[in-house]
């Protein structure tokens, strides 16, 4: 208990600093474009327009409104890559400022991870929207889909600073990462229903992670049920055990990144 209450005091007598990262970052990414933010929005609509005119046709036995399924699933999908993906980099990038001065390094790829989140709820205007338009029924277990966004940030989390810590000792890992999340895009049913994929090779979905905060997710925001408790329960343990090995490995490399920066 003392150890979380070190960790929690520390956090706070630097939240500030945290703030101003998680800032910086959402500010830099879209600095120099003339539409700003507004991109955030504006890029997951027309990747679904192009993803719908491809896909739809092919599936509309399966599934009905599309673009809401698609959405269901490709912003989430979308958040965990991103966050992980710029976290893997975070300590790496921040080596000029680990040089100078001391910074709480789990500060660095928490606001990393904290930013990129920010640009997924705002997405989600995005689903609003489609579902509004379509004409989409919505009752009240969509409430459900909180819990599920909780869940997907702190696996994200969890996973983004194992990788954060691996990337300063190995830094081809973000090539490979970006290779593995490729793989895992089409290996998640993010453009397609689960069901269609044959007997013998659904073990790869069931053995995929991220497809099950997606599957819960869906199951609340899409077809408006209420989730199943198995997979809300296999979802929270794999949110927690991934944030704290993630916590636990980067807790025990990080006094050596400044040796290998």
């Amino acid at each position: 208990m003392n150890g979380l209450k070190k960790q929690v005091d520390n956090f706070m007598d630097h939240r500030y600093l945290f703030y101003l990262l998680t800032m910086r970052d959402v500010k830099k990414k879209y600095k120099n474009s003339y539409l700003g933010i507004l991109w955030s929005l504006l890029s997951p609509l027309l990747d679904m327009v192009i993803l719908s005119i491809v896909f739809s046709s092919l599936l509309k036995r399966n599934v009905s409104n599309y673009p809401v399924y698609l959405l269901t699933g490709r912003l989430l999908f979308q958040f965990f890559t991103m966050g992980s993906s710029v976290a893997l980099m975070s300590i790496i990038s921040s080596a000029p400022l680990i040089k100078k001065i001391y910074v709480p390094k789990y500060i660095l790829t928490l606001s990393r991870i904290c930013s990129n989140y920010i640009f997924f709820l705002i997405s989600l205007l995005d689903l609003g929207l489609i579902m509004l338009v379509t004409r989409h029924p919505v009752n009240i277990n969509i409430l459900w889909s909180i819990p599920y966004m909780l869940l997907i940030f702190l696996f994200t989390t969890g996973v983004g600073m194992i990788l954060a810590a691996i990337a300063v000792y190995f830094r081809d890992m973000e090539h490979i990462y970006k290779v593995f999340t490729n793989a895992l895009y089409f290996a998640s049913a993010i453009i397609y229903p689960p069901e269609i994929v044959p007997e013998k090779y659904q073990f790869i979905l069931q053995w995929n992670p991220v497809f099950h905060f997606l599957q819960g997710f869906r199951r609340v925001a899409y077809y408006g049920l209420a989730p199943e408790p198995r997979n809300l329960l296999l979802c929270t343990v794999l949110a927690l055990v991934s944030l704290i090995l993630g916590v636990l490995y980067f807790k025990k490399k990080q006094d050596d990144f400044i040796l290998y920066l």
